[in-house]
């Protein structure tokens, strides 16, 4: 008896992976072409907090104040807001704003993400108009704030900022309003002067004193410089000697001038030098300080010291 051997036989099959599109259509149902809001920044427009279509209805949802309550299904975003450095010093410094948005209902959301901000305006965050953001997810971007003059006659920048995102179809949800805020850091320099009329017969020294005031210094303060011209009766080959601190005389300029690199918050420094007193009449030194580093109470720069010396009868 002959017995056949059976072949075995090898099907290939190819295996295509279906690839489904991260479209607004297919991920939300939207039946709008998911555009932005012509203006969201506009207060007069309406956009909800939290928007519930169908079930229960949007009013039962709406008190009940979190969506699952009451059975219902809601579109809900939360947003917080953060900007870095903590502190900043000059005009012209870069300020990033962080946005992180979560999608804290529970119905999946897509659309163009924007955000309206007190300093940046209305800005869109998402590069895509059919951004997908599924329940309890979260898309975080960046923006750049470059501080101005105007941001400088304050104590701090403040970011107010609110997001906004389609809810499949005409309808918008937005966020609560978000601030954050960033510190001016100033060092306040303080300018105090005192004369008294010198050891020397016919000589006066002027005393100068630069702080840097605890209370109201965030920064040390740094750059402080501090130009006095002469007085007018001041000969022009009067010898003004410097006794202590870094006082540099330009006798063509007729100008002293004083400088302190840095001055630590709640640090002095202090500037003397003598000047001859003949003729005997009076000797005005006054001069407005400046520094390199953002000071908040430009008021107490100023300095203006007068003495007054008596004619002999």
């Amino acid at each position: 008896m002959f017995f056949r051997k059976k072949k075995k036989i090898f099907i290939r099959t190819k295996m295509t992976k279906l690839v489904q599109k991260s479209s607004c259509a297919n991920k939300c149902n939207c039946v709008a072409d998911c555009n932005c809001p012509p203006n969201p920044c506009n207060p007069s427009n309406v956009y909800h907090d939290m928007y519930c279509p169908g079930g229960n209805g949007i009013e039962s949802c709406s008190t009940a104040g979190s969506c699952g309550s009451l059975g219902c299904k809601c579109y809900m975003i939360n947003m917080e807001v953060s900007s870095t450095p903590a502190i900043i010093t000059a005009v012209g410094s870069p300020v990033v704003v962080t946005y992180r948005i979560q999608n804290v209902g529970n119905l999946p959301l897509c659309g163009q993400i924007l955000v309206c901000d007190s300093k940046l305006g209305k800005t869109v965050l998402s590069d895509r108009r059919d951004t997908f953001l599924p329940v309890m997810s979260i898309v975080t971007i960046r923006k750049t704030y470059i501080t101005t003059v105007e941001d400088f006659l304050t104590t701090a920048v403040n970011f107010r900022s609110r997001a906004y995102i389609h809810a499949c179809g005409v309808n918008w949800v937005r966020s609560s309003n978000v601030l954050s805020n960033i510190t001016i850091g100033g060092g306040d320099l303080d300018v105090f002067a005192t004369q008294v009329v010198g050891t020397v017969a016919n000589t006066a020294s002027l005393t100068v004193t630069f702080s840097a005031l605890f209370a109201t210094s965030v920064v040390p303060v740094t750059g402080a410089t501090l130009v006095l011209p002469f007085p007018a009766a001041l000969p022009d080959d009067a010898v003004i000697t410097v006794v202590s601190g870094n006082v540099v005389v330009d006798a063509v300029a007729r100008t002293v001038t004083l400088s302190a690199p840095t001055l630590a918050i709640g640090a002095s420094n202090t500037f003397t030098f003598t000047y001859p007193t003949e003729p005997a009449t009076t000797y005005n030194w006054s001069g407005i300080a400046t520094t390199t580093t953002f000071d908040p109470n430009q008021a107490n720069n100023l300095l203006n010291s007068t003495l007054v010396i008596p004619a002999l009868p």
